[in-house]
């Protein structure tokens, strides 16, 4: 399954650039956070989300992520990247879950998200919402994991696992 994605190009690029622009000063606690070097790619057989975050600040009393700023690292993840696949919707999040395999000691925290064709339903779901221009729900998996750099961005050896169900409904 892939997604037709050619008459929204556009758009997407737009809504893309939108998102990597806005989303840092969204509200006080993503400013504090200092998210950056987010990389949003929206292709036909492959989407993919990342975000960078550093732990200065981020951490509690021993020194690894707080809780609160890994599940906000990856739902901003999410979000992002469910926002530029949609982005004639308006998309919030639902439900979720997260799941700490590990502690995330940094310096960094990557959060990362990616729907290849092993995500078939998902990739199904986004396309049946962009063609009938309906809403509908979206569930996507997101994972965070320690880097000591900031150019390490694909997926490997999750920490936590969080689980989001998002809400797209047409503008």
């Amino acid at each position: 399954m892939s997604i037709d994605i050619e008459e929204d190009r556009e758009l997407i690029a737009k809504r893309i650039e939108e998102v990597k622009r806005e989303m840092p000063h969204m509200n006080p606690s993503i400013e504090a956070m200092k998210v950056f070097n987010v990389n949003i790619v929206i292709e036909k057989n492959m989407s993919k989300c990342s975000l960078v975050v550093p732990m200065d600040g981020i951490t509690n009393v021993h020194g690894t992520a707080f809780g609160g700023s890994i599940y906000c690292g990856c739902l901003l993840c999410g979000w992002s990247l469910v926002s530029c696949m949609l982005p004639s919707h308006s998309v919030v999040v639902q439900t979720a879950s997260i799941s700490y395999k590990k502690a995330v000691t940094g310096p960094y925290m990557i959060c990362a998200a990616e729907l290849g064709e092993a995500e078939e339903k998902v990739l199904e779901d986004v396309q049946s919402l962009r063609k009938k221009h309906e809403k509908g729900k979206i569930q996507i998996t997101i994972k965070a994991f320690s880097s000591e750099s900031i150019e390490q961005t694909e997926l490997q050896n999750e920490q936590v696992i969080f689980q989001g169900l998002f809400h797209c409904a047409p503008h």
